[in-house]
């Protein structure tokens, strides 16, 4: 079974990407979701970087 994670690409570099909740969205100036660049290509670097992220 694949794990789900905040992680995604476009083109070659590796974004984080995760929802906000609905009862949150009010600190965050009404956005749905956060997302902004990993700044690298490679998946190994970018699987660790999420992960200090999503916590």
């Amino acid at each position: 079974m694949k794990q789900q994670t905040c992680l995604y690409k476009r083109g070659a570099t590796y974004y984080f990407r995760h929802r906000i909740p609905q009862e949150l969205r009010s600190f965050y100036g009404e956005k749905a979701e956060i997302c902004f660049s990993l700044r690298t290509r490679d998946m190994r670097t970018a699987a660790a970087e999420v992960k200090q992220h999503a916590v």
